[in-house]
C-alpha cells in the first residue's frame, strides 16, 4: 500500500504495527492532499501560475515517494477538472516529470495513457495560437481556417451519428444566434468519409441559419491529411474551440451551453467597454472644437494613428466612434460625422474584413444621415394638410421650426408629443412652430389621429408618396425631431425631447 510505503519500508513489522501505520500514512496523505489544495487555492487559476505552483509542490519534498505520489495527485486533478484550461498544467507535469523518468512509479500502460494525452493536447491548449486546418467544403473548394476573417471562430467538429451532437444542437445554435452580434464564424468539420451524409445533416440542422449573419464554413477531409484529430484532440464529438480574431484558442472543450456562457461574458467585456468608450470620447473631445475643420481632423486623425496597426481595437473605436457622433446632441458633433466617415472608415475597408456586414451598415446608415446635414437649409417638400390642402416647408414662417416626422401607431411619438407641448408652454413668448410630418399611408387613420391632437400644431401628410419624402430624409425610424431657424437651416436634427428643450433655452 503507497499508503504505508510513505511513512516506512520495513517489512518485519507485525500486522498491529501495519495497522497503525497504514492509519497513520493515510492522515498524513489527507493532511498532504489537504495542503496541496490549499496551496492551491492561493494560486491565481491561471495554467502558467498553476503548473509553476505544481513545480512547487513536487519539489517540497527530496523522498522520490512523496514527489511520485504528489506529481501523480496533481496530474489527475489537473486532467480530471471540469474547469476549462486545466489541460495545460497537467501536460506540463506530464512532460517535466513523467514521460521524461524524472518521476517513477508508473506502470506501462499507464505511462502509454498519459503519453497519448500529451499528444492530442499540446497543439491546442488555451492561449495557443490555433494549428491550421486546409480542407474542403461541400463544394470541393479549399478552405484555409487562418484566412477566415472573423471576430471570433467557432471550431466545430461533429459526426452525423453522435448522440451527443444531437443533443446539443439545440444548444449549440442558441448560443450561435443569441451571440451574433458579435461577428461569428463557424469552421465546422464533418470528421467521418461520406460527402453525402454530411450534406444530409447539414440542411437537417444549419438550413435554419442561412440567413442568421453567421458565416459558416462546412469542411470535411475523408482521406485524414490535415491531422485534425491529433491537433485538435478530437478523440469524440461534439469538439468545440473559440478562437479570436487572431486565431488563438480562448475555448476549448466546449459544449453549447459552455459556449453561450463564455460567447455572453465576451458580450458583457464588449457592453462594458462601450460605456469606456463613450466616457472617453466625452472627456477627449472636450479637447477639440469639431466645428474648426483643422481641430477636426487633428482629432480624428490621431485615434486613426493610435488605432489602426491593429483591425479589431481600428473597428471598436471607429464603429463606437461613429455612433457617437451620429447621435450625439452636440450640432458640431453630428455636423463633423460625415467628414469622419468619408476620411477614416470608407476608405478602409480591409481593416473591417472580419466585420463587413457592420461596415456596410454604417456606410449606408452613414449615407442616409447625410441626407440634410446639420448647418445645411433643409430640404423643401410638399405635402398636405387633413383637409387635403398642398403646404411647403419653406412656406412655414417662423423664428425656429419642430419638425417631427411621426407615426401614428408609434407610442414613443405620443410621448414626444406631449413633451414637445410642454416646452412650447415654457417658451409662449418666442416664435416656435411644431409641425408634425406622418410617414403612414393611413390617410383616414391620420385625419382621425390629428383631430385629437394640439390644434395649434400644423399636421401634414404624404399618403400618395408625392413628396419623395423617404428619398430626400432619413426616415428609417420614428420619431425623427429637426430643430430649424428662421431660413430653414438645420441646427440639430435626429434629438430627443431633452435636447431639444436644452437647445431651446
Amino acid at each position: 500500500m503507497v499508503a504505508a510505503m510513505l511513512l516506512c519500508s520495513n517489512s518485519a513489522y507485525s500486522a498491529e504495527n501495519m495497522q497503525d501505520t497504514t492509519k497513520n500514512a493515510n492522515n498524513y496523505i489527507e493532511k498532504l492532499n489537504g495542503f496541496i489544495l490549499d496551496y492551491l487555492k492561493q494560486t491565481p487559476p491561471i495554467p502558467d501560475s498553476l503548473s509553476k505552483a505544481s513545480d512547487i509542490l513536487i519539489n517540497l519534498s527530496k523522498d522520490t515517494i512523496v514527489r511520485s505520489y504528489v506529481a501523480r495527485y496533481l496530474f489527475d486533478l489537473f486532467n480530471n477538472s471540469s474547469i476549462m484550461g486545466m489541460e495545460a498544467p497537467a501536460i506540463h507535469i506530464a512532460t517535466n516529470y513523467i514521460l521524461n523518468g524524472k518521476i517513477k512509479g508508473f506502470s506501462q500502460e499507464a505511462l502509454m495513457m498519459i503519453n497519448l494525452f500529451v499528444e492530442f493536447n499540446k497543439s491546442s491548449l488555451i492561449g495557443m495560437d490555433a494549428p491550421e486546418l486546409e480542407m474542403r467544403d461541400t463544394t470541393g473548394q479549399k478552405v484555409s481556417l487562418r484566412n477566415i476573417k472573423s471576430n471570433y471562430t467557432i471550431v466545430y467538429f461533429y459526426d452525423d451519428q453522435c448522440k451527443v451532437c444531437k443533443a446539443d444542437m439545440p444548444y449549440f445554435k442558441k448560443a450561435l444566434l443569441n451571440n451574433r452580434d458579435l461577428g461569428l464564424s463557424v469552421f465546422a468539420v464533418y470528421t467521418q468519409p461520406s460527402e453525402k451524409k454530411a450534406k444530409a445533416y447539414i440542411k437537417e440542422n444549419f438550413s435554419d441559419l442561412n440567413n442568421s449573419g453567421i458565416n459558416f464554413y462546412f469542411v470535411s477531409d475523408s482521406l485524414l491529411e490535415s491531422d485534425f484529430q491529433r491537433k485538435y484532440a478530437v478523440l469524440a464529438t461534439p469538439q468545440l474551440f473559440l478562437l479570436d480574431e487572431n486565431k488563438k484558442i480562448i475555448g476549448r472543450n466546449l459544449k453549447g451551453e459552455s459556449l453561450s456562457q463564455l460567447l455572453s461574458s465576451l458580450k458583457n467585456k464588449s457592453d462594458k467597454s462601450v460605456v469606456e468608450l463613450v466616457d472617453f470620447f466625452d472627456n477627449y473631445f472636450e479637447e477639440y472644437n469639431l466645428s474648426d475643420s483643422t481641430e477636426r481632423k487633428e482629432a480624428f486623425g490621431l485615434l486613426f494613428e493610435k488605432s489602426k496597426s491593429s483591425p479589431k481595437f481600428y473597428r471598436d473605436i471607429f464603429g463606437e466612434l461613429y455612433l457617437y457622433l451620429r447621435f450625439n446632441s452636440e450640432p458640431s458633433a453630428q455636423s463633423s460625422m460625415p467628414f469622419m466617415v468619408k476620411n477614416y472608415i470608407e476608405p478602409y475597408k480591409n481593416l473591417w474584413e472580419a466585420d463587413l456586414k457592420i461596415y456596410n451598415d454604417i456606410i449606408y446608415s452613414a449615407s442616409l444621415a447625410m441626407r440634410n446635414p446639420v448647418g445645411e437649409k433643409t430640404t423643401d417638400l410638399k405635402l398636405f394638410t387633413s383637409e387635403n390642402m398642398a403646404m411647403r416647408l419653406s412656406e412655414i414662417n417662423a423664428d425656429n421650426t419642430i419638425l417631427m416626422f411621426i407615426d401614428i401607431k408609434c407610442k414613443i411619438c405620443e410621448v414626444y408629443q406631449k413633451d414637445i407641448t410642454r416646452i412650447i408652454e415654457m417658451n409662449k413668448s418666442r416664435d416656435i412652430k411644431v409641425v408634425l410630418v406622418y410617414t403612414g399611408r393611413d390617410k383616414t387613420g391620420f385625419i382621425k389621429y390629428s383631430s385629437q391632437g394640439n390644434p395649434h400644431y400644423i399636421w401634414l401628410h404624404d399618403t400618395d408618396r408625392e413628396s419623395e419624402m423617404f428619398d430626400k430624409y432619413d426616415l428609417s425610424s420614428v420619431p425623427t425631431i429637426y430643430l430649424l431657424d428662421k431660413e430653414k437651416k438645420i441646427i440639430a436634427k435626429d434629438i430627443n425631447t431633452i435636447t431639444l428643450e436644452k437647445l431651446l433655452k
